[in-house]
């Protein structure tokens, strides 16, 4: 049958058919991270508390999921030193970060990335062979875009555009973005 343990009146650990539940918090005494739950393969760990913070420690380096005490709606996962890696924020963004700077964000209409600084390159790379970097449209038709700008500010006045055309296959390259004026065409016919 069940065992239960009450403290004060009031039941704290009581055994079930498919384990054992506590009632309040499980304080470990040891306040140094030596002591710790360990769960076989295949177990979940879950916690409930707005602020807490999840430490694991593999022996050597430790890896943190802590909520941030200031935005409840964002969950932070952290390597060794507590620097931010992935902020998960309660939008549905994504920022990722190296050494503490953010590098790309997830945006309602794709993504940002951020470069370390003056100077600094974004590569974006692949195996080789017949591969590549892919910029496509939504559908078929639809053509694609790919802008340069002086600014952030989405203004279209120092912008170029090199776009494939949706309708023709045709390469553009326009002045003024997008949606601009075209400067130099090449034929999908040749």
């Amino acid at each position: 049958g069940a065992v239960e343990l009450y403290h004060d009146g009031s039941k704290k650990l009581e055994t079930t058919s498919t384990g054992m539940k506590i009632t309040g918090k499980l304080t470990f005494a040891n306040d140094n991270h030596l002591n710790g739950i360990e769960l076989g393969a295949d177990q979940d760990i879950n916690l409930y508390h707005d602020g807490s913070d999840a430490y694991f420690d593999n022996g050597t380096g430790d890896f943190y999921i802590r909520n941030a005490g200031d935005n409840p709606n964002q969950i932070y996962i952290s390597g060794k030193g507590g620097e931010n890696g992935i902020i998960v924020n309660g939008n549905g963004a994504v920022d990722l970060y190296y050494d503490n700077g953010i590098r790309l964000t997830t945006t309602s209409t794709g993504i940002n990335v951020t470069q370390a600084g003056s100077g600094s390159i974004s590569n974006f790379s692949h195996g080789g062979g017949a591969g590549g970097v892919r910029i496509a449209g939504p559908a078929a038709s639809s053509g694609a875009n790919l802008i340069f700008a002086n600014n952030f500010d989405n203004s279209v006045s120092d912008e170029w555009a090199i776009s494939m055309e949706g309708s023709t296959d045709d390469l553009v390259f326009k002045s003024e973005g997008a949606g601009g004026t075209d400067r130099v065409r090449f034929l999908d016919s040749g």
